[in-house]
């Protein structure tokens, strides 16, 4: 115990500068980054004496340091300040993530985040793809522009607001009130997550009420969320059970996955003699699972209280969550996930034949005899969905909902295929 101390405080010496200069720059009061910085502290210490040594050190503070900030923001009243064109100290641009990072893990971050924006960019109609790149990325001012493509100064200006409009939408960005004040929705896809399983704490709902009166498309997925999960039909008590719920023009999901633990009582009096910490080595305590590489923005088990986890790569496609700290086990255990997909995989793909024509895929496998359940959200104004293999189709009110519901063995996989016709 004392060579864990003494090695845990050789860490918090060496990493206490870049880990409170990377929570300043996400937490603009210096105050509360201060007190953010040492609730991680906290946490990593009490997650320590199972993070295995493997060279990432930083890269599993970071994870840490990211999930107590997203939880800072969930709880209090104070809203993520986000903008494209930030011109005030209080507000954080996009583009500022183009500049150099100041750690290997923080430039990590930064290209993912910019890497997004690009992407988004990319798929803008043509001018507003051209005025952003020349506005932002090339630093050219509106009259340049202006003469470089031929138009008006006052049609670049239009041009630049909506662009701007549509990627933020794409973001999840919207205005919390007037002014220059906005939030992220990933900060509250977790929230949502909980409220519509009925587990969300009664000190996060008035954030999260604040933030859907706000928000269309969160209370779009708020509702639909809550009448899918309503209708699922739930196997015995003692069979495992998986369910994913996507929404691929956000690339979000939601996911739960219940495990029988018929030795929970022993596994309960084992983790409170370690602060509910699991074991370095004891594999038999080691929940984990795989997914495609994305951005984990949530893990809670039945009653909503959150997990601490570890992440690993398994090859080059997928993650590995290992929980590190459980609140809690129950005879039948839920793990509670919310993500989003950060591959340049499309689920929902458009006919080159007949434009108002899509097609709708989405797989999964679990490794283990399980009743599994797909759901992937289409539009509610989507007509003539044909299901080539599923169940059938959800009607969720603000969205429609193609799955499929059944048991596959260890070896066998799930599939959903649909079509539908959208005429825009």
């Amino acid at each position: 115990m004392i060579r864990i101390k003494q090695a845990f405080e050789s860490v918090v010496a060496d990493n206490t500068a870049w880990l409170y200069r990377y929570v300043r720059q996400r937490v603009r009061n210096p105050t509360i980054a201060e007190d953010l910085t040492q609730e991680i502290w906290i946490k990593a210490f009490r997650a320590y004496p199972s993070y295995t040594e493997s060279g990432q050190l930083r890269g599993w503070l970071l994870r840490i340091a990211k999930n107590t900030i997203n939880s800072y923001y969930s709880a209090s009243k104070q809203p993520t300040v986000l903008s494209l064109d930030a011109e005030n100290e209080e507000a954080d641009s996009l583009y500022a993530y183009l500049q150099v990072s100041e750690s290997p893990e923080e430039e990590v971050i930064q290209k993912e985040l910019v890497g997004e924006v690009m992407d988004v960019i990319h798929r803008l109609p043509d001018r507003q793809r051209d005025v952003l790149t020349m506005r932002f990325l090339q630093d050219m001012t509106l009259e340049q522009i202006a003469s470089a493509i031929h138009i008006p100064v006052g049609t670049v200006k239009s041009t630049t607001h909506y662009a701007i409009k549509h990627v933020q939408k794409q973001f999840g960005i919207v205005k919390q009130r007037k002014g220059e004040m906005v939030m992220l929705c990933q900060d509250v896809y977790k929230d949502i997550f909980k409220d519509a399983l009925g587990v969300l704490a009664d000190e996060q709902r008035e954030s999260l009420t604040a933030h859907l009166k706000a928000c269309d498309s969160c209370r779009k997925i708020w509702k639909a969320l809550k009448i899918v999960i309503a209708q699922m039909v739930y196997p015995l008590e003692d069979e495992t059970m998986h369910f994913l719920i996507s929404f691929p023009d956000l690339k979000l999901a939601f996911c739960g996955s219940r495990y029988d633990m018929e030795n929970y009582e022993e596994l309960n009096q084992m983790l409170d003699q370690t602060d509910r910490i699991l074991p370095d080595g004891e594999e038999y305590l080691q929940f984990s699972f795989g997914f495609n590489k994305c951005s984990l923005l949530g893990l809670f088990d039945n009653k909503g209280e959150d997990y601490e986890y570890r992440l690993t790569e398994v090859g080059t496609t997928h993650l590995k969550a290992h929980m590190t700290r459980i609140p809690y086990v129950y005879p039948q255990l839920w793990h509670y996930n919310v993500f989003q997909n950060t591959s340049p995989e499309r689920f929902i793909t458009r006919s080159k034949e007949a434009p108002n024509l899509y097609y709708g895929h989405l797989g999964n496998s679990f490794g283990s005899p399980v009743k599994s359940s797909l759901y992937q959200a289409i539009p509610a104004e989507a007509e003539n969905v044909r299901i080539k293999r599923g169940n059938g189709v959800i009607d969720a009110d603000t969205y429609q909902f193609a799955y499929v519901d059944r048991y596959v063995d260890a070896e066998e996989g799930i599939v959903l295929d649909y079509s539908y016709l959208l005429n825009s």
